[in-house]
């Protein structure tokens, strides 16, 4: 009982940390895509 626990605790901060670093990832790569296609037009 105790390693499901365990097992779960971990999935989830490593769901969570992957989840902020992918928004923050996906926030740069839209400010950066914004700022090409304000170039091109």
């Amino acid at each position: 009982m105790f390693l499901t626990d365990r097992i779960r605790e971990v999935t989830l901060h490593i769901y969570r940390d992957a989840h902020v670093f992918f928004r923050k990832r996906m926030q740069v790569f839209f400010f950066f895509f914004l700022r090409r296609g304000t170039q091109f037009f």
